[in-house]
């Protein structure tokens, strides 16, 4: 029997192989593109806080410094020189002119017009002899000298205030002493005090003491400077 080639059985209808499903070409997922790293942000700075600009402490010359008034006012009196005998340094040695020797004040002031004690006026206070007094055949190879502390009390008439003053002084010039404070109408006092040993005439007069400082004036010349509140 001749069979038809074109009909095939069912035995190869089974062994003919299906087509296999075509999958979609496979997509690497995309990912968002990454943010740009941000680079790191300088912490915020803050001004600091403004400061006051520095306070003049030498007010501008007639006195005044800023907002606050001050009043020139200058005094002249007289003070007594130290009261013997002086304090010394060794009681056993008798030369009062050693380094170290102190020398004590107390005494009323004085009017140098009429010598007149100004009443509830007064100095107390107390030197050191910083620096000995050296003379050779009469001539002075060195000026002695020390450093002075001293609270003057003022009566003005209608008031009394204090005065701190303290500086360095020697043989012959004297010295310049700086007021430190004061109390009262002087609270707040700044100036100095020009302190001059002089001697009295027999006419009434003062002339300058050349000698000792500590030992040989009779007086002191003192001129106060300064500046106070109105």
């Amino acid at each position: 029997n001749v069979q038809n080639p074109r009909k095939k059985s069912k035995s190869d209808k089974s062994k003919r192989p299906h087509p296999r499903p075509t999958r979609p070409p496979h997509r690497t997922p995309t990912r968002p593109p990454s943010q740009p790293t941000r680079p790191p942000q300088p912490k915020p700075t803050f001004p600091p806080h403004p400061q006051p600009p520095p306070s003049n402490p030498f007010p501008p010359s007639g006195g005044g410094g800023g907002d606050v008034c001050q009043r020139p006012v200058t005094i002249q009196v007289l003070q007594f020189s130290a009261i013997p005998p002086a304090v010394l340094v060794f009681p056993s040695d008798p030369n009062v002119q050693d380094m170290g020797t102190r020398y004590i004040y107390n005494s009323d002031l004085r009017d140098p017009n009429s010598l007149d004690e100004l009443m509830g006026s007064r100095c107390n206070g107390i030197c050191t002899r910083t620096q000995p007094r050296l003379e050779s055949g009469g001539s002075v190879l060195q000026r002695g000298g020390g450093h002075c502390s001293f609270t003057y009390t003022i009566h003005d008439g209608t008031s009394t205030f204090t005065l701190e003053a303290s500086g360095t002084v020697f043989d012959s010039v004297g010295g310049t002493l700086a007021i430190t404070g004061g109390t009262n109408d002087a609270i707040g006092a700044f100036g100095q005090v020009e302190l001059s040993p002089v001697n009295l005439n027999s006419d009434g007069s003062f002339e300058p003491e050349d000698g000792d400082f500590f030992l040989d004036p009779l007086f002191y010349f003192a001129e106060f400077s300064m500046f106070v509140p109105c």
